[in-house]
């Protein structure tokens, strides 16, 4: 800390005040006064530093009485709060002072010149403060819990606070309208978080708070990342429908009787067929629309706001299955595990990338997730098979492919009758793929009749005609949808490319490319499938389910397009979280923690790349 606040003094005075201003070694009186104590907090840190290591007697009666105060988590809390408080405040100011509103807040600019690294060493300040404070015992043996639901709420709530205020400022500074509408929604996690905190406050003790606590984490999850997303796409100028969203068009179009969009504002990616243009893929995005269209119509639906609210949708139930799955002892993770994989799942995937977009293929997979998701829950609660079969059905109306997902569901049912039951009941195993299957066939018949009514031909989606990718037509053409031939090209993407990262002119250049990289760079996190491998039924049908959308895929005729990461990774994405789980185990390791970060920076570099804010 002394070492820290050296470099702080001589940048403060490495700058003579104004003349008028001078009164001393030509420095203004605030200057000095500034100086004389950072001086003193030198000199007291330094004198905290020799004690520690000297353990005089004054020191240790000190140490006594500073684990006497923290041993109570309501004090500990109150210097929590006052530290993080100022913490974020420091980092509001050095927000303001780096960004384009020093045009505007020219103050701003001379102070952080002179007085910024002195800023930035009371920031470090804090955080040692926070360090030392956990590691001393008192704290660390407290049972006591310190992160309460009330508690968390008022963090919360001041670091949105801060935020909002932060940003209004850097606003009003740059003159940008980009953040209209901001407190709509921006407050949504706090407001939730504090719904949360009054229910343990007032009500932990009856007998229904623990599933009212439980549901109100699901829904601060799923609020959380749906802010999180809306919030990006705020950023990044996305908050109104794509051109290329279409299915809003088509569920009009469903509502008039037609298969067909009728004067679609851009034909790209659509398929023409005797006068009309289709859209190719499944009709489950136009299906769920159609309410919302015959209701609003399709003009007032916004399909960023759809697509971001299925992603967040998709984060809650991720950890949803995750908890399930721990629950029934199909993995041993705690809800803190669970929680960091729903984070790398959410913003450590293309899912983050594929949810803000909104357009046409890329709904179709954020919907997929969600019903094969539901899916696996209700496979993992036991239910009726028809509802399993159901909701793999439906995914299987946005994309076919998801089919592979059935061994996961049979190795999930066969691993929990063999729990219940030692012996495996095979007659009633044979009924509830039968009865699961039902649904399922019924889906891709509907599919295929759609494709007859659309195209004249049942097999027909409507890909080779498409108007899209020259190079994709061409080669879906000469080799079809699946051919050995796509092999090599897939699995380079799909598990060896490698973004291209390099210092130009000083700057860190990072690009990932717009045809894909493997899903290991993307998701470093994923190596923990590798971690605890175990063989059982449910491990098995994962791995199965894994291997064969994997190999399919590795024969398609695409790899994706332009793409950021390999978004068809969503097809498996669901196997994958689960050996993930197994791998990472009860506790998370800090290996496994950094994994995460990595997976998280990585993908909003590439979000930042794909959208031009990247420094260089």
């Amino acid at each position: 800390m002394p070492l820290e606040g050296v470099a702080a003094l001589v940048i403060l005075l490495r700058i003579p005040s104004e003349m008028k201003n001078a009164f001393l070694f030509g420095f203004s009186i605030q200057r000095l006064i500034v100086a004389g104590i950072t001086v003193a907090m030198i000199a007291g840190f330094g004198l905290f530093g020799f004690a520690a290591f000297q353990q005089p007697a004054w020191w240790q009666r000190s140490s006594i009485r500073f684990s006497d105060f923290f041993s109570s988590r309501a004090r500990l809390f109150g210097v929590v709060v006052l530290l993080s408080t100022i913490f974020l405040g420091i980092t509001s100011f050095l927000f303001l002072a780096n960004s384009a509103a020093v045009k505007t807040l020219v103050v701003l600019a001379s102070l952080n010149e002179r007085l910024g690294l002195l800023v930035i060493w009371i920031g470090l300040l804090i955080l040692q403060a926070g360090v030392f404070i956990l590691i001393n015992p008192a704290v660390r043996t407290n049972s006591e819990p310190f992160l309460t639901p009330p508690r968390f709420s008022i963090f919360l709530t001041i670091a949105t606070i801060f935020y909002v205020v932060t940003l209004r400022i850097y606003i009003a500074a740059t003159y940008s309208n980009q953040m209209e509408s901001l407190e709509s929604y921006i407050f949504l996690p706090a407001v939730v978080s504090m719904i949360w905190g009054m229910q343990y406050h007032f009500f932990r003790d009856r007998t229904w708070f623990r599933s009212a606590a439980f549901l109100n984490q699901l829904v601060l999850i799923g609020v959380a990342i749906y802010t999180i997303y809306r919030h990006t796409g705020q950023w990044l100028n996305l908050t109104d429908t794509p051109t290329l969203a279409y299915w809003h068009l088509l569920a009009e179009s469903f509502l008039k009787g037609r298969l067909y969009i009728e004067n679609p504002p851009t034909v790209y990616d659509l398929t023409y067929f005797h006068g009309h243009w289709y859209l190719p893929p499944g009709p489950l995005p136009a299906l769920l629309l159609v309410p919302l269209v015959a209701v609003l119509g399709a003009a007032q639906v916004n399909m960023f706001l759809f697509s971001i609210v299925f992603g967040g949708i998709n984060a809650a139930l991720i950890f949803l299955v995750l908890d399930q799955a721990s629950t029934k002892k199909l993995i041993s993770t705690s809800r803190s595990t669970n929680l960091w994989l729903t984070f790398i799942f959410s913003f450590g995937t293309a899912l983050w990338w594929l949810s803000i977009l909104g357009q046409e293929w890329y709904v179709s997979q954020i919907l997929t997730v969600t019903f094969c998701t539901l899916s696996v829950w209700f496979a993992l609660k036991k239910s009726n098979p028809l509802l399993v079969g159901l909701f793999l059905g439906l995914a299987v109306l946005a994309r076919p492919s998801v089919i592979f997902l059935w061994p996961l569901l049979a190795g999930i049912t066969f691993h929990l009758d063999k729990l219940d039951h030692k012996l495996l009941n095979w007659r009633k195993l044979a009924a509830w793929s039968i009865q699961t299957a039902i649904p399922v066939c019924l889906a891709s018949g509907a599919l295929l009749f759609y494709n007859y009514l659309r195209f004249d031909n049942f097999f027909d989606f409507g890909y080779v005609t498409i108007n899209g990718a020259a190079p994709i037509i061409a080669a879906a053409r000469q080799y079809g949808i699946f051919n050995l031939h796509f092999v090599p090209t897939n699995l380079e993407i799909m598990l060896f490319r490698l973004p291209s990262v390099q210092i130009v002119n000083g700057c860190l250049a990072y690009n990932p490319g717009r045809e894909g990289i493997s899903i290991f760079a993307m998701t470093p996190a994923v190596f923990y499938i590798f971690r605890r491998i175990k063989f059982n039924w449910w491990t098995a049908g994962a791995w199965i389910s894994s291997i064969l959308s994997g190999g399919l895929l590795l024969m398609y005729h695409t790899t994706g397009s332009s793409q950021l990461g390999y978004r068809y990774i969503t097809d498996f994405i669901l196997p994958i979280f689960m050996l993930m789980a197994l791998g990472v185990g009860q506790k998370t390791s800090i290996i496994f923690k950094i994994l995460a970060l990595f997976s998280i920076l990585i993908n909003l570099a590439g979000i930042l790349w794909w959208f031009g804010k990247w420094p260089c």
